[in-house]
């Protein structure tokens, strides 16, 4: 099975906070996934590394929400790449992408 990258987001290389707990979150929203077929998913990935990956059918918005702890005081590079497996058109929509600490 083939697993092609149909679009990415790359994001503004930022310093991720020190804090009680640091996230990245945003609602998304896509069509046409069937679930865990063909391929179709989205990663996240921090500094090179996969941190979070979205399989999930989400017709309606749905808040996806990433522990960034891992990061704390560190710069980070943020990709969130979509894969449209072996369809030829599998769109998704992001909103609202936010970094947040939770402060101690």
């Amino acid at each position: 099975m083939a697993t092609n990258r149909f679009a990415e987001v790359v994001l503004p290389a930022a310093e991720v906070p020190v804090g009680k707990q640091v996230s990245l979150s945003f609602w998304m929203r896509n069509q046409n996934w069937q679930g865990k077929i063909d391929g179709a998913h989205m990663d996240v990935i921090v500094n090179g590394s996969l941190a979070h990956k979205v399989y999930a059918v989400l017709s309606d918005w749905t808040l996806v929400s990433v522990d960034l702890g891992p990061w704390k005081g560190k710069e980070v590079e943020i990709r969130l790449q979509l894969f449209a497996g072996n369809t030829p058109y599998q769109p998704a929509f992001l909103d609202d992408v936010l970094l947040s600490v939770e402060c101690q």
